[in-house]
């Protein structure tokens, strides 16, 4: 009888997938060119999926005991820079920190963390 190889629960990597909506305050710096802008707020985190991978190709979901929903700040910097009269292209960084963590209250202090790059662009009509 062949038995699957033993999970090395030591080396494993957790993913979860969580669904966010950011309130942010934005204040920019006004120069006639490239505008300079940064971001400061808070963000909720509402966990879809999890999932943990181990190195021996196994993959298990979670029945997870990850605190929802996750509370962030936000902190950010980015650039608006004028494409022509009614276009604006937006190049932005942000990170984003859990403010509370979300292990299981088995004494894991587990906080996430995200950093993000954005770019974008926006009509005026």
């Amino acid at each position: 009888m062949d038995f699957p190889p033993p999970l090395d629960v030591a080396d494993n990597t957790q993913k979860y997938d969580y669904v966010v909506i950011p309130v942010s305050l934005k204040g920019t710096v006004k120069t006639g060119g490239v505008n300079p802008f940064g971001l400061v707020g808070f963000g909720v985190g509402f966990l879809l999926s999890s999932e943990t991978e181990f190195k021996s190709d196994v993959t298990l979901e979670d029945g997870t005991d990850i605190e929802d929903p996750d509370v962030t700040l936000e902190l950010g910097l980015g650039v608006d820079i004028p494409a022509g009269d009614k276009l604006t292209i937006t190049v932005e960084g942000r990170y984003s920190l859990g403010l509370a963590s979300i292990g299981p209250d088995d004494g894991n202090d587990i906080h996430s963390r995200t950093a993000l790059i954005m770019g974008g662009v926006s009509m005026n009509l």
